[in-house]
């Protein structure tokens, strides 16, 4: 869910789409994505060549508490989550645990912790996705309000040129 965030609000994670790089030596997960909004996962591409024939996006797949967190943003850009395959069997399975922790990343496969094939490696911001600043009504009344003595004076300059 997309809360209003109020201007004094200070996001943990910034808005945006964030970039999986191995630093592990290996390549199953790189270029994995994650997108932030208000501090709320909005959109995912994970990438896992290694077990996955497909990635998991938000069309074939959901995310869920992990094991031992909730899903959710725990503090500054310290977030954890479970991605879950719609079609998945009855242990859960296929999932991936995604998280970061101070840029400390990690994709775990079906989670199975210290697995050769689970990745390790940074979340990089890459493109900042800021929400438009919409006006408030009353700072939209207040702007008419504004233009209302120029409408006055001109409309009042129109009759005063008939009548000469």
């Amino acid at each position: 869910m997309l809360g209003a965030m109020s201007a004094s609000a200070t996001l943990l994670v910034a808005n945006g789409t964030y970039v999986f790089t191995e630093t592990d030596g290996h390549n199953y997960c790189t270029g994995s994505t994650v997108t932030f909004l208000n501090d709320t996962l909005v959109a995912w591409n994970i990438i896992d060549t290694a077990t996955e024939s497909n990635p998991y996006t938000e069309a074939n797949s959901t995310y869920t508490g992990t094991s031992l967190y909730e899903a959710l943003v725990y503090g500054a850009n310290d977030w954890a989550y479970n991605i879950q395959a719609l079609n998945h069997d009855p242990y859960g399975d296929p999932l991936v645990e995604i998280g970061d922790s101070g840029g400390a990343g990690a994709i775990y496969d079906n989670p199975s912790y210290g697995d050769p094939l689970d990745p390790l490696g940074t979340w990089t911001v890459e493109v900042v996705s800021e929400p438009a600043p919409v006006p408030e009504p009353t700072t939209l009344v207040a702007g008419a309000l504004m233009l209302l003595p120029f409408g006055v004076g001109a409309i009042r300059s129109l009759r005063k040129e008939r009548a000469a």
